[in-house]
């Protein structure tokens, strides 16, 4: 899609200034008066049906609402999702900065204080259609799935990585564990920067 349709931008009273860059949505820089803002189109990457897809992204505005409470520079939604001539879009604070090349430190320093802030994530509870990335472990068609990988060297490592996963995971107490809010993609072009602050946490689908 080249530009949002201009009903949307009539009745968010918004101006297109320029499409942004972006993975698995399609965004544009707007402004509101003297306010940049950023334009989202979201796409059903995992194929979950129209009225699912809205309730996932209705998740993720309240994720991101709960880390702009928590402190985390994240882009404060500016209502609710809405939905347009069949597409769910949301409209988010415009976050200053650029990303750069974040360094093995700094990465583990933003992880270690992201899990050590006290997120109300009982309010968020699971994201609708999200995948459950534990249920391979108990899976019994695991070890037929990744047994036929066509190369021999990746068919074993994945096989010994499944092997280890499970004696791992038979060791943790899971009802003594603290459920923690994850963020699934922190990749450098989700982290906008300052000079040496953190200013952009961006696509919190966690």
């Amino acid at each position: 899609m080249d530009a949002p349709p201009s009903t949307l931008i009539r009745d968010l009273a918004v101006t297109i200034k320029a499409r942004l860059p972006a993975r698995s949505n399609d965004s544009w820089l707007v402004s509101r008066g003297a306010e940049d803002l950023v334009l989202r189109r979201h796409h059903d990457q995992l194929g979950l049906g129209h009225e699912l897809l809205g309730l996932s992204v209705a998740w993720q505005v309240s994720a991101s609402e709960v880390a702009v409470a928590g402190g985390w520079p994240a882009p404060h939604p500016c209502g609710q999702p809405i939905e347009h001539l069949g597409s769910w879009w949301t409209l988010e604070q415009f976050l200053p900065g650029e990303p750069r090349t974040t360094t093995a430190t700094e990465r583990a320093e933003l992880i270690t204080t992201w899990h050590a802030t006290p997120f109300p994530i009982d309010r968020l509870g699971p994201r609708p259609g999200a995948l459950d990335h534990l249920a391979i472990l108990t899976d019994p068609y695991a070890e037929t799935v990744l047994g036929g990988c066509e190369g021999r060297a990746d068919r074993e490592w994945l096989l010994r990585r499944l092997d280890q996963a499970r004696e791992l995971a038979e060791g943790i107490d899971w009802t003594a564990s603290r459920r923690v809010l994850v963020h699934g993609d922190l990749i450098d072009q989700n982290l906008l920067w300052t000079g040496d602050r953190l200013t952009g946490l961006l696509d919190l689908e966690l």
